[in-house]
């Protein structure tokens, strides 16, 4: 089964991954994908742009689209990894 794994940001974290923390960032990113690489789960993996972004909805057959990539909580999906893995609970982990 084939899952979406998505990475979701906001102001202060994006500030953490610019300042001290990049490099841990990075480190835990290359990890996981080493990871689903070596056991054959990793299907794509990409970052997002959070600059040219819109979400699109469909409510009862009319698009609405917002302007920028923010949810109402002010975060925004800023990468993801699609995976075939065997289940929910290993989607998960």
């Amino acid at each position: 089964m084939r899952y979406m794994v998505t990475i979701y940001n906001n102001d202060a974290t994006l500030q953490a991954i610019e300042g001290s923390d990049r490099e841990e960032f990075e480190r835990v990113h290359r990890t996981v994908q080493e990871e689903l690489r070596a056991s054959g789960e990793l299907v794509a993996t990409h970052e997002l742009s959070d600059v040219e972004a819109c979400v699109v909805l469909d409510r009862a057959g009319e698009r609405i689209v917002t302007d920028g990539p923010l949810t109402r909580v002010g975060d925004f999906a800023g990468g993801y990894y699609l995976i075939d893995c065997v289940d929910i609970e290993r989607a998960a982990e």
